[in-house]
């Protein structure tokens, strides 16, 4: 995981993508970023989160490797809508 955190860097030196674990809706008018469940299905870990008002929805793969459990990487759940409180009906 920490090598597509790094793959997924844009700017320039070294660095890692938070931004992944977010939403692609950075900007709200709300400042509460939260989990809001979390639920394993055969290995991965669905999240749903809040993100300035925008609840999304990430997988987070991963295994267990010598006792530890290692996150293998991160993909947006492209199964769950988005919710935008900014969109009109």
């Amino acid at each position: 995981m920490l090598q597509q955190l790094r793959d997924d860097y844009e700017y320039e030196g070294e660095g890692y993508a938070n931004w992944d674990f977010r939403s692609e809706c950075n900007d709200g008018i709300s400042d509460e970023n939260s989990v809001l469940s979390i639920e394993k299905i055969d290995g991965r870990y669905f999240y749903e989160a809040k993100d300035c008002g925008y609840i999304f929805r990430n997988i987070l793969s991963a295994f267990v490797q010598d006792g530890k459990v290692m996150f293998d990487g991160i993909t947006v759940d492209a199964t769950y809508k988005v919710y935008d409180p900014f969109k009109e009906d």
